[in-house]
């Protein structure tokens, strides 16, 4: 564990760690995912002050799909996205969905005079159109240039599961009432890939959207000493690259899961580093507060650090 010597982190050694969050949760998705069989109490609370019947729901980093286990009697359009397809994977087991649905990645499938048709559309509202060669059906599944995707996003009962990227989210804009993120900003590395994961939220929101987030707090007391001594090395070389002196302020490294894969990469949230980053990205923070078993608690003593945001209507 230990805290940055520069500025901020090389986008180069960001990208690099990014990707080994995502092959740590593939390695370990089933164990992880036993471990994760419950919503926190604190979650369970702003479920029930901001989620009313009809919105739609976005759930990123949603793992294993426990948030919707939550929604379910709530009578919600609920959308989970995760980086691992793994965790995906697990969801889909857990929750026993089956009822294939057309949307993979932000490819949708539209219907021409009775002919398939996938189509992209950007963020501005162009389309880019593929069709006919290159896309056919095999076995209820849709054939994209010659790859079939491993877990296609399932839906029944208001539930729908999608392999992406909260860096790059597959949807259009003012689409969702609600996004939960759940102990996932605390695994984006670098200033930069926060702001940019938070700027993509907040397109996908509708004006006067709901963000609510929740991370780990390192600053409680048994972590607190930890954060602060600095004894070199910081961290052993991180899958043979040396990142001592390469991370930001508040960066630490946690142990393998149970062993498993590489170190486990964490920025440690402040209070304030959290309002600060809703506000450059375009929110209003409605509430924000140190929490322990879904109890007001304060930062020494925290376990979670929660945050939840309105999308202003402009930037």
């Amino acid at each position: 564990m230990g805290c940055a010597a520069r500025l901020f982190m090389n986008q180069d050694l960001a990208q690099y760690i990014l990707q080994q969050v995502r092959d740590n949760y593939n390695l370990c998705a089933e164990e992880f995912s036993r471990t994760r069989s419950y919503n926190w109490k604190s979650v369970k609370e702003l479920t029930g002050r901001y989620v009313e019947r009809g919105m739609k729901i976005l759930d990123v980093g949603c793992g294993n799909g426990r948030l919707l286990e939550l929604l379910r009697s709530k009578g919600v359009d609920y959308t989970g996205i995760d980086s691992s397809e793994k965790l995906i994977g697990e969801a889909r087991k857990k929750l026993e969905i089956a009822v294939p649905i057309v949307r993979q990645g932000n490819w949708k499938l539209k219907q021409n005079s009775g002919n398939e048709e996938y189509v992209r559309k950007g963020r501005k509202g162009e389309e880019s159109k593929e069709g006919g060669e290159g896309i056919e059906r095999r076995g209820g599944l849709e054939k994209m240039h010659g790859k079939i995707p491993p877990y296609p996003p399932l839906r029944r009962g208001g539930g729908n599961f999608v392999i992406g990227d909260i860096l790059d989210l597959p949807f259009e804009e003012d689409e969702f009432d609600i996004v939960f993120c759940v102990a996932v900003l605390h695994h984006i590395p670098s200033r930069e890939l926060r702001q940019k994961a938070m700027h993509e939220v907040h397109s996908v929101l509708k004006p006067g959207g709901i963000l609510i987030t929740a991370n780990w707090n390192f600053w409680q007391d048994k972590y607190r000493t930890k954060m602060l001594i600095r004894i070199p090395p910081l961290t052993p070389p991180y899958k043979g690259v040396d990142i001592n002196g390469q991370m930001d302020f508040g960066d630490i490294m946690l142990p393998p899961f149970n062993g498993k894969g590489a170190p486990r990469y964490h920025h440690a949230f402040t209070k304030l580093g959290i309002k600060r980053l809703f506000k450059r990205t375009g929110f209003r923070v409605k509430e924000c507060y140190y929490e322990k078993k879904g109890e007001i608690a304060g930062w020494r003593d925290g376990a979670n650090l929660v945050c939840v945001g309105e999308k202003r209507r402009n930037l």
